[in-house]
């Protein structure tokens, strides 16, 4: 029951995570090796555990790192970091890790990659959740779980 329960976390998250900005990255020019630019996410976190669902919402903000190679995209690097509430008002700090992969789609998205999130709650609870996305929109749940609450 609870692996089900966190494979529908992730599975919703997937769902939930939507780009609030449809800021393209910049201009390359010639020569570059790295561009940095930022990007924000509604992000939606839908949790079970230990007896208690909950819904966690607010704006992530990222940071990209492009790298280039002989002037083609190679890869994409994003930290995002946020701050989450539920319906009751507490607060959750989440912390993400994107890796994207090539190819990338049309509108400039990586087609594959890999996520990592840690979310930790005003009284010590955390999530922590591990990703892999593919071009399909799926996301495949490689670790998904709640440890316990903390008691800060």
């Amino acid at each position: 029951m609870k692996t089900k329960t966190l494979f529908l976390i992730c599975l919703l998250l997937g769902m939930a995570i939507t780009k609030i900005s449809a800021q393209l990255p910049p201009v390359i020019p010639d020569g570059t090796k790295s561009v940095v630019w930022s990007f924000d996410w509604l992000w939606t976190e839908y949790v079970s555990c230990h007896g208690v669902d909950d819904v966690l919402e607010g704006v992530v903000t990222f940071y990209e790192t492009d790298l280039f190679k002989e002037g083609e995209i190679k890869r994409g690097i994003n930290h995002g970091n946020g701050t989450l509430t539920n319906a009751d008002g507490d607060e959750f700090e989440i912390h993400v890790n994107i890796k994207g992969q090539l190819p990338l789609d049309e509108l400039g998205n990586y087609m594959n990659g890999t996520f990592h999130y840690n979310i930790v709650g005003e009284n010590g609870t955390l999530f922590i959740g591990a990703c892999t996305f593919n071009q399909w929109g799926e996301f495949i749940v490689d670790k998904a779980v709640c440890p316990g609450n903390g008691n800060k």
